[in-house]
């Protein structure tokens, strides 16, 4: 509307001498066509000047009438022109607005997934460096374990049925003592799972045969803080028998039982377990459920 408000204005200002004599043709074309009976009746050939004139004025100015009337016309197309090519230009801006838009959205959720996918990376990342550490943690564990034992104990090993791995986990960190590694373990089970996880380890549930290494299995014991809890030793009474037996079939030459217990021969019938507590022996009858810490050992 403003648009055609300000060239109506133009088109004004651009005839508005146009406009003067136009007004002025018809306004003489009027006064003549009003004076033109009294001349006719005085004078014929100033009648036929003034009827000449008055339709010269009258063709002036309605020349100029419709000269205005078509550039009017044209300024008014020309308006209608231009406003429905703002209203395109502006149909398509809106549209690019859309597209800007949907553009926007697209670049923003492929920034999140950028930045989550950046997280997983470093996660990851963090994760392969904590696995090479452990690896390597892991691989300097089996090196020192591997460097601390003899040809000896690689002999011994390789008469065994053991899972090298296990091995590994186990015997690291193991003490040393007149020739043998101990490791106490914090694992509360029963005597035959500590039995097997000695056994696959490469060693055996311990075995006690003098005074000495009774102190050091009571020493070892203490410094874990497991002084008064049940810890199982790698002895048994089968069924049937007097006497006890170590597992490694060694011969017995110390006892530490406690003074209600029957001692190293039972008249007991069934099938028994050794275990410590306090620094004293006791038995168990592998028929009572039962579970206690355990320590292995390793003859190397």
């Amino acid at each position: 509307m403003d648009i055609r408000v300000d060239n109506l204005d133009k088109l004004i200002d651009k005839f508005n001498g146009l406009f003067g004599i136009v007004l002025i043709c018809l306004v003489a074309g009027f006064l003549l066509l009003l004076k033109y009976d009294r001349v006719r009746g005085f004078h014929k050939f100033l009648a036929f000047v003034c009827q000449v004139c008055m339709v010269i004025f009258f063709l002036i100015g309605l020349s100029g009438l419709a000269l205005i009337a078509f550039d009017y016309a044209r300024e008014k197309f020309s308006d209608s022109a231009t406003y429905a090519q703002i209203v395109r230009e502006k149909s398509e801006l809106k549209k690019r607005v859309e597209e800007l838009t949907v553009m926007n959205e697209t670049l923003k959720s492929d920034s999140q997934e950028k930045s989550e996918l950046e997280k997983r990376i470093d996660e990851l990342t963090a994760e392969n460096s904590k696995l090479k550490s452990e690896n390597e943690s892991l691989s300097n564990v089996a090196k020192d374990a591997l460097e601390s034992i003899s040809l000896n104990a690689l002999s011994i090993l390789a008469g065994r049925d053991f899972d090298l791995n296990m091995f590994i986990a186990s015997f690291s960190g193991s003490q040393f003592f007149h020739g043998h590694h101990y490791k106490f373990f914090s694992s509360y089970i029963t005597w035959e799972r500590a039995k097997k996880y000695c056994e696959n380890a490469g060693g055996h549930l311990v075995t006690i045969n003098s005074a000495e290494e009774n102190d050091f299995v009571r020493e070892l014991i203490r410094q874990r803080g497991y002084g008064t809890s049940d810890i199982w030793l790698g002895a048994i009474k089968k069924k049937g028998r007097l006497r006890w037996e170590w597992l490694t079939e060694e011969p017995v030459t110390f006892s530490k039982w406690n003074p209600s217990q029957s001692g190293m021969e039972s008249s007991k019938n069934g099938e028994y377990r050794l275990y410590v507590i306090k620094d004293e022996w006791r038995d168990w009858s592998s028929g009572d459920s039962g579970s206690g810490y355990y320590i292995c050992e390793w003859d190397f």
